[in-house]
C-alpha cells in the first residue's frame, strides 16, 4: 500500500484518503501490483485506482514494472569452422506478468534484478549457440553480419523466455572478443601495416642511408668489412653500389638547398 504523495492534486488525495478503508488503492506509473484472494494470488493490477474486498482479499507486493536494460558477456560461442568467439550485447527486455501463471509471475517478480538479468541472459546465450555456429569466425568479428544476429536473437530469445512472461527487443551486439590466437594474427596484421606506412613516409635517400647503414654494421660486425668495402674487388661491387646512394640527390629536398657537386663518396679515395 503506497503512502499519499503530498504534491499529489488535491483530488487524488482525497479520493485515496477516503475511499482506502473501503477498499479503494492506487499503483503509480511503471508498477504493478499482485492481489491476493484467501491468501492466494488471484490477479495483477496495473497502474491507476483499484478497488479490493477487504474481507477476503489482500494487497501483495508492489512491484516496478517497464523495460530493463543490461550488458551481459557471453563467451565461448562456437563459430562455424570450430574458432570459439565471445560476444557483449546489450538487451533490453520487458516482464509482463499478466502473459504467465500468476505464481510463476509472482516468484519471478520477488527476484533481485541480478537474478532475473541471469535468467533472461541464459535463453539469450541458448539462441545465440545455435545463431552464432551458422557464420564462420571472420564474418562474426569483422561485424558482417551483426543485424543478422541480432534479429534471430529477438525470435528465438522471445519462443524460450514467452512461458516465463518476459520479452526482448533490440538487442545490440557492443563487442566482439575473437579467439586468442585469432586476436594475436589481427595483431600482427595489423603492426606489419602500421610498419609499412611509416616506412612509406621516409624520402628515398633517407631509407638508403638506413639500410647503408645497417649493411655497414652487418659486415663490420663480422670482421671482413675490408674486403666488401673496397671497391675494386670484384665480390664487394653489389654492396659498394648499394653504399653509393650517398651521392645521390634527395628528390624531396628543399630547392633552397641544393645538393653540392663537389660532394664525394666517403668510400672513394680522395684525389691527389
Amino acid at each position: 500500500m503506497t503512502d499519499i504523495d503530498p504534491s499529489a492534486p488535491l483530488l487524488f488525495r482525497l479520493a485515496l484518503a477516503f475511499g482506502r478503508p473501503f477498499g479503494v488503492y492506487y499503483v503509480p506509473e511503471n508498477h504493478f501490483q499482485f492481489v491476493k484472494r484467501m491468501e492466494r494470488y488471484h490477479r495483477v493490477e496495473h497502474a491507476g485506482f483499484h478497488h479490493h474486498n477487504r474481507l477476503i482479499e489482500s494487497l501483495g507486493p508492489l512491484i516496478k514494472a517497464g523495460p530493463e536494460v543490461f550488458s551481459y558477456t557471453f563467451n565461448g560461442l562456437p563459430a562455424q569452422d570450430g574458432l570459439q568467439v565471445g560476444l557483449r550485447l546489450a538487451l533490453l527486455y520487458n516482464f509482463e506478468p499478466e502473459k504467465t501463471k500468476l505464481t510463476t509471475a509472482a516468484r519471478l517478480a520477488a527476484l533481485p534484478r541480478e537474478v532475473f538479468y541471469e535468467i533472461v541472459a541464459n535463453r539469450a546465450r541458448r539462441a545465440l549457440v545455435s545463431i552464432v555456429s551458422a557464420y564462420t569466425a571472420e564474418q562474426v568479428c569483422r561485424g558482417q553480419e551483426f543485424e543478422n544476429i541480432e534479429k534471430q536473437v529477438v525470435v528465438d530469445a522471445n519462443q524460450r523466455l514467452a512461458p516465463l512472461g518476459i520479452s526482448i527487443s533490440g538487442p545490440m551486439v557492443l563487442q566482439v572478443m575473437p579467439p586468442d590466437s585469432l586476436r594475436a594474427r589481427f595483431e600482427g596484421v595489423a603492426q606489419r601495416r602500421v610498419q609499412v606506412e611509416a616506412m612509406r613516409e621516409f624520402h628515398s635517400t633517407e631509407m638508403s642511408r638506413a639500410l647503408a647503414a645497417e649493411l655497414i654494421e652487418g659486415v663490420s660486425a663480422r670482421g671482413s668489412g675490408e674486403q666488401y668495402v673496397n671497391p675494386s674487388a670484384s665480390s664487394g661491387q653489389a654492396v659498394s653500389d648499394a653504399l653509393n646512394t650517398y651521392n645521390q640527390p634527395d628528390s624531396n629536398a628543399s630547392p633552397t638547398l641544393p645538393a653540392d657537386p663537389e660532394r664525394k663518396s666517403f668510400l672513394k679515395s680522395p684525389k691527389k
